[in-house]
């Protein structure tokens, strides 16, 4: 598969759908290709025996997708089978599913907002910012090391325009971090926040978010 292609499907999927908040909403991005979706309890036994998977399959323009596993898988599963979609792969062989998947992973994570967006670069980060499984933050920072390694070492290699153009749209100004349930229920109980509620990366962006707010407003 053709990275700098990938890249720019990416870049125009982020742009039509006008993303700006993490993690990326798979649902939204469906509705804006005209892809239809049906969980797989809402599915008749007859359709859930098209494809013997326990993720997601695509029929006739719907995405079949498990709705049992973890939030994050299952949005890893669509963006699989828009994957198989966007870039025209075919269904079938290992290294068609293996493509999917990388596809699945970069339009989660984009690497060069991997590399702007987070500081440690690290599964945690990944993990919370991008909403990633921990398996899958875990691939994502082994391809990130790759990524920008290869940009380091090799004569005239840079982030492609199309990288360039999606951090633009993802600059830090403009990313709406997902707000910190722990935080925000606080807020709407009028209870002093304290340290020991801050316990990852997307409690401290919340908290980071709303004081540059209140600091805008005064």
């Amino acid at each position: 598969m053709d990275k700098n292609i990938m890249y720019k499907r990416i870049y125009e999927v982020y742009n039509k759908c006008n993303i700006t908040s993490l993690p990326i909403n798979c649902f939204k991005i469906l509705d804006a290709y005209n892809i239809k979706y049906m969980s797989f309890s809402s599915a008749t036994e007859k359709q859930k025996c098209h494809h013997a998977t326990s993720d997601a399959f695509t029929v006739k323009n719907t995405v079949f997708y498990n709705d049992t596993v973890f939030e994050r898988r299952t949005a890893f599963n669509i963006m699989h089978e828009f994957g198989h979609y966007i870039m025209e792969i075919p269904d079938g062989t290992e290294k068609d599913e293996d493509d999917a998947d990388y596809f699945a992973s970069c339009i989660l994570a984009p690497r060069i907002l991997i590399h702007h967006l987070t500081s440690k670069k690290n599964a945690d980060e990944i993990h919370d910012l991008f909403g990633l499984s921990y398996a899958a933050s875990n691939m994502a920072v082994s391809d990130y090391k790759k990524w920008i390694l290869n940009i380091q070492t090799k004569p005239n290699r840079a982030p492609s325009d199309s990288e360039k153009k999606l951090y633009l749209l993802f600059k830090p100004e403009k990313v709406t971090p997902q707000p910190c349930p722990v935080i925000q229920e606080k807020i709407a109980a009028k209870q002093e926040i304290s340290h020991s509620d801050i316990t990852n990366e997307q409690c401290k962006r919340w908290i980071a978010y709303l004081q540059k707010r209140e600091k805008k407003k005064g």
